[in-house]
């Protein structure tokens, strides 16, 4: 298996995500993650 330094991001900015608390927190590290990572032609956007 083949790991990338952008999946291994993907995978801690998920891990910070999951330890969110605040409501208002939690939306903008979902749309940050999101934009860096999912999203077509996204800057570090992860392997499928």
């Amino acid at each position: 298996m083949e790991f990338s330094e952008e999946n291994i991001e993907f995978w801690m900015a998920c891990e910070d995500y999951k330890k969110t608390k605040a409501p208002t927190r939690v939306a903008a590290k979902a749309k940050k993650i999101y934009e860096e990572f999912i999203q077509t032609e996204a800057p570090r956007e992860v392997n499928t």
